[in-house]
This record gives C-alpha cells, structure tokens and sequence, in this order.
C-alpha cells in the first residue's frame, strides 16, 4: 500500500484515517488560519470598498501619518486575499481525502506488487507439483468372480464366489475345511475384470483374519495354474486383519485377471473366510 509521508522517516496510511477525523482536523487549520490574520476595523473595510489605491498619496502627506494609515492597509489586504487561498486550499485537500476514503483509498494508494519473501512463496505454489491422484475401488459391474485350485481339482464352493463382489459384507466366500497339515500349496478366488485396467491396490475383507496372501495378475488367460506363463505376482501380506489393504506393483501395466492366492490358513482355524473384495484404481 502507497504511503503519504508527512515527515521524514514516517508515513501516514490513508486508510487509518477516518472521513470524520480529517473534516476536524481540516475545521481547526481553518480556524487556526482564520485567528492568525488581522481583523480589518470599519474604516479599513470602508477603504477597500472605496478605492483606497487613489487616496495613498494624500495620506501619506497628512500631517502626523503613521505606519497604522492607509500605507499600513495593503499589508492587510494581501493577509486577507493569502488567508482566502490557503482555506480554499485547505478545503480542496479535505474533498480529495474524504473522496480518497470512501473510495477505500484507491483514488490515493495504489497495490505495490508482491516482492521478497512473499512473492517468492507465490512462486512456489505456481510451481508446486499438481496433487497426487486419489487411489479408489473400480466399478466392477461386468466382472466374475472364479474359485481357483489348481493343486486340488475338487474346488472351493463356486457356489458361492460371487459373494465376494456383490457390495454386502453380509454374504462371504470360504474356502473347503483343512485340518492341520493338509492345507498343501494354496487356494484361491480370481476376479476376471470386462476389460484391462491399471490396478493400485486390493482391499479385502475377511472375517478370519492372520492368514497369508500373495496377489497375482495377469493380461490374458487365465493361466491354468501359477507354474503356467503368464501370472505376475504383484504384491503379498502376512496375517491380514479383518480389513486390509494390499499395494500392488503393475508398473501401470494394465490387469485383466486378479488372483487372490491364500498360502497360509490362520492360526487355530482351518478354513478362510471373504466377506469382500475390492480392485483399486488412480482416479
């Protein structure tokens, strides 16, 4: 904001001052301007009114002049013509400043352009990186959900698959019962999307939570079994809560088939239990 200075070392904002404060303040020069000049008598009055230029001469040759004569008058009229100007003068600044307020100061301060430590954090935030795209499930109308045991061949309840992608945690898929040590290599459920796609991460729900899994993925197929080319593992979690979270590693190579590989059973329990399944995207 440009300053009015009013003495060295100072300045005055116009926007700290009050229309009502500088009315008084532009009332008391006046005053004060008004009580420093002389006060014209009558006949001085009379004099100016009748041409006092003309009757100079014979004033000054009567007898007993003083300086307090006609030749003391013209002193007189230039206080009062000086006197005149400066309250005119004192009243034009008043208009221009009130005028100058109630315009919020534009019409007599002007905005300085942003310099030093904040103009160098505006430039920052113009350079700043745009905000990192938000990881959230995809739609998955369209997709299937398959049991996967290739070791076994019996399978682990079809049935009840699609479970894991109808949007109820109410309704889940489990695998087949395992006692103790016949778990063998591994069972699973795969998700076949209607088209490719660049997945982030798997959310799972379980209600058998401290059991091991592996995520794979692959861009056709599906492969028969995880010896056959073509699944890529993507990422793993030991001992899933009850709501987990998997970061998946594609290199943003698109995904069509997303295998959700069980390795270990929980602690004490010899079945695996999903509640949902949910693949997430950037958006």
């Amino acid at each position: 904001m440009e300053r009015i200075a009013t003495r060295p070392g100072a300045g005055l904002l116009l926007s700290d001052l009050e229309p009502d404060d500088v009315a008084e303040a532009a009332e008391a020069a006046a005053t004060t301007v008004a009580k420093s000049r002389p006060d014209p008598d009558t006949d001085e009055l009379e004099a100016l009114n009748d041409g006092y230029d003309a009757a100079e001469p014979d004033a000054a040759k009567a007898p007993g002049a003083t300086p307090g004569g006609v030749g003391a008058r013209f002193p007189a009229k230039r206080v009062l013509v000086a006197s005149a100007l400066v309250v005119g003068a004192v009243i034009a600044l008043v208009i221009v400043l009130i005028g100058g307020l109630s315009d919020g100061g534009e019409s007599v301060s002007q905005e300085r352009p942003s310099s030093g430590a904040e103009g160098d954090s505006q430039q920052r935030r113009a350079r700043a990186k745009p905000e990192r795209p938000r990881i959230l499930p995809i739609a998955l109308a369209g997709a299937k959900a398959t049991d996967f045991d290739p070791n076994g061949g019996n399978g682990e309840r079809p049935e009840d698959v699609a479970n894991v992608i109808d949007g109820d945690a109410r309704t889940a898929w489990q695998t087949e019962l395992y006692p103790t040590g016949t778990f063998g290599k591994g069972v699973g459920i795969y998700i076949a999307l209607p088209r490719p796609q660049a997945l982030r991460a798997v959310r799972v729900r379980t209600s058998t939570p401290g059991w091991d899994a592996e995520i794979y993925g692959a861009s056709k197929g599906p492969p028969a079994d995880l010896t056959t080319r073509g699944w890529t593992k993507l990422g793993s979690r030991p001992k899933l809560r009850g709501l987990e979270r998997i970061p998946l590693k594609t290199g943003a190579k698109p995904t069509r088939y997303c295998l959700i590989w069980i390795t270990k059973l929980p602690p004490d329990k010899d079945v695996v239990a999903i509640a949902e399944i949910d693949l997430l995207a950037a958006r």
